[in-house]
């Protein structure tokens, strides 16, 4: 029934037809997972809508009285996202989905209410319509604040991906038990909707795997044309997640075949970033036994050039550098979900994107974009896209290849990149706080010399990075105190004369880097003569490992020598001879 609803609506014959008719059109949807209604009309004065009595709990009362398990959600999100599939197909837009219009019956079966009675709660004497057939009112903001989509919350023009949006909130309130944008008036709520990035979800549900993480995100793009552009494709992109989880099925990596660009002049060069799952230093064996043999696996073989990995923190996930092949290329950073193709575009720029660095709270990617060649502004990105922010501006060399630009303190607060501290210094490290983009310099080396590749240990007590001038390379380490103040002067450890790329073991013990001849590790403490890794003999760049995970990334690169032929255009005539 009608009778509560606010009288100068029922009293407005024009808009009371036009409710009508969107309530006769939601009538249309026969589907499982919505609230039927059966009959709109009118009796004895009282409008009427008679609707599927539907026995159960709210989605907001079920998801509060218990925990939901991954399956759960994704479950109750593909009941979902096939309702807005239906009802996408017969041109109806539901423009409030929220927890509380949702009811869960005792079977599990999800039933979606209200669909097209938005317009109900709207006060008389707002803007009209664009025209009579319209189903959308230009200037109005309908819906409930903390589910609204940015679209909704300027009054501009819905269509379906509204509800994407809206569906999104509700799938990310599901996994964490919080709102993406809460806020505590209606106000701020909206200015987060059009202007923040929410926290990651792993950060308050481990148990959420990073794919939904992906898939909410892309939900939540403040650009519809960004977002799902069906609720066809959410709905196949659940069902891939969901056959994922299912008990004994683990994703296979077959290699692929790779196609190799003309890197530079009579050289061909592809790297190929390589995962290595059961990491050899996890409960390993004393050294004088004998480790378990490694087998690299290979993650990515595009066509191009694939450079610089970093690992989300639970090391599901590796954020890189691709500069594709073929005409138009250009070098962005993308994210692949390890086992899952394909990977995830993260930034477009014309620019040259380069180096990511994954924050250790798992929430932002830091990259570097090249404004020429020597210099690039230093970027932050939420780590599934979205609006970028520029932090600062940082020196570049011509090679890159050496390891990565930047790097993250354990805490989340300050990035490291080189930078020079004035024109007739050479290239050390500075640190730049994320917050108050406040910087400090950490390192200063002479003209001839450049500092690059930092990485923090575990415990961010020590600074490893690459020193290289134009007759040596080596590992050099900072230690540092309260507020990561350098201690000391930096020192160079025992690493032979070429080497590069430091990274630390998850537990702050070794230190891994790159030289002739492979990979090799040495002790943090300097004790010992490093030793060679045998599984990646013939690996060179840009490590990266995973603080959770037991996973190690590094960049290999193949290199591929052609024969051409020519053929003569007269019998006997010698190449390299012109004719009289």
């Amino acid at each position: 029934m009608l009778s509560d609803s606010p009288p100068a609506f029922v009293s407005d014959k024009e808009r009371m037809r036009r409710f009508v008719r969107e309530a006769k059109a939601a009538s249309a949807l026969s589907h499982p997972n919505v609230a039927t209604i059966f009959a709109v009309g009118q009796a004895d004065g009282v409008h009427f809508i008679a609707m599927e009595y539907v026995s159960g709990e709210t989605l907001a009362d079920y998801s509060r009285k218990r925990k939901l398990e991954p399956g759960q959600i994704i479950d109750i999100a593909i009941q979902m996202a096939d309702t807005l599939e239906e009802a996408q197909a017969k041109g109806v837009i539901h423009r409030d989905l929220k927890p509380a219009n949702v009811m869960v019956t005792s079977r599990g079966q999800v039933k979606v209410l209200d669909f097209g009675l938005a317009k109900l709660a709207m006060p008389a004497g707002e803007p009209g319509e664009t025209s009579p057939s319209s189903l959308t009112e230009s200037g109005l903001v309908i819906g409930t604040a903390a589910y609204m989509s940015p679209e909704q919350v300027l009054g501009r023009q819905l269509d379906h991906r509204t509800d994407i949006f809206s569906l999104g909130t509700i799938l990310y309130e599901l996994a964490t038990g919080h709102s993406p944008f809460a806020g505590g008036t209606t106000t701020e709520i909206m200015d987060r909707i059009l202007h923040t990035e929410p926290e990651a979800i792993a950060r308050f549900n481990h148990k959420a795997p990073p794919e939904l993480e992906r898939i909410v995100r892309k939900c939540l793009e403040k650009d519809s044309e960004r977002r799902y552009q069906s609720a066809r494709e959410l709905q196949t992109d659940l069902h891939n997640l969901e056959r994922g989880l299912e008990p004994g099925r683990q994703a296979v990596q077959v290699p692929r075949k790779s196609l190799l660009p003309a890197w530079m002049p009579g050289i061909v060069v592809a790297a190929i970033l390589t995962v290595i799952g059961g990491w050899y230093w996890m409960n390993r064996q004393p050294r004088v036994e004998p480790e378990a043999e490694l087998r690299p696996v290979p993650l990515t073989s595009y066509p191009g050039y694939e450079h610089t990995p970093s690992f989300s923190p639970d090391g599901t996930q590796v954020a890189f550098q691709w500069y594709p092949q073929g005409p138009g290329a250009n070098c962005d950073i993308w994210v692949k979900q390890i086992g899952v193709e394909p990977p995830f575009r993260l930034t477009s720029d014309p620019a040259e994107d380069l180096s990511p660095a994954w924050s250790p709270d798992g929430r932002f990617i830091a990259f570097l974009r090249r404004v020429s060649p020597s210099k690039a502004k230093a970027m932050l990105i939420s780590q599934r896209g979205g609006r970028e922010r520029l932090m600062g501006e940082s020196d570049l060399v011509e090679d890159d290849t050496y390891g990565p630009y930047m790097a993250w303190t354990p805490d989340s607060k300050w990035l490291v990149f080189p930078a020079r501290e004035s024109a007739k210094a050479g290239l050390g490290l500075v640190m730049l706080s994320v917050d108050t983009l406040e910087q400090k310099r950490l390192t200063t080396c002479p003209a001839d010399y450049f500092d690059t590749g930092p990485a923090f240990s575990p415990d961010g007590r020590t600074l490893a990075f690459t020193r290289r001038s134009h007759s040596a390379t080596g590992i050099w380490l900072l230690r540092l105190g309260n507020n990561y103040e350098p201690l000391t002067a930096p020192e160079r450890i025992s690493a032979g004369r070429f080497a590069f790329g430091p990274a630390w073991a998850p537990d702050g013990s070794d230190i891994l880097f790159s030289s002739t001849g492979g990979l090799w590790r040495m002790s943090a403490s300097m004790s010992g003569t490093p030793q060679r890794l045998a599984f990646a003999s013939d690996a060179f760049r840009a490590l990266a490992v995973s603080r959770h995970g037991n996973r190690l990334a590094y960049a290999m690169g193949k290199w591929e020598t052609n024969i051409w032929r020519i053929v003569l255009a007269k019998p006997g005539l010698n190449p390299g001879t012109r004719p009289s």
